[in-house]
């Protein structure tokens, strides 16, 4: 979330000098993104039963899709 505040608040910036903390603060979103994906799978796999996880992990699934397409804030 801070790294978010940090992204919004450096498009307040003129570009020249928010490019680098834009940079940093993107990576450190798409690193984190991608591990938290994967923990939160693994919570599924341990969490849900059997019979249900297909349909959280669908669940899961669809909600990452619709955040990517409509952005985060809307869904």
């Amino acid at each position: 979330m801070a790294f978010r505040a940090v992204v919004a608040a450096s498009s307040s910036v003129p570009w020249r000098e928010a490019d680098p903390l834009l940079l940093v603060a993107r990576a450190f979103a798409g690193i984190t993104g991608g591990v938290l994906a994967s923990v939160v799978m693994a919570i599924v796999g341990d969490e849900i039963p059997v019979a249900r996880r297909g349909a959280a992990t669908d669940t899961i699934i669809t909600a990452i899709s619709l955040a990517a397409i409509v952005g985060v804030p809307a869904v």
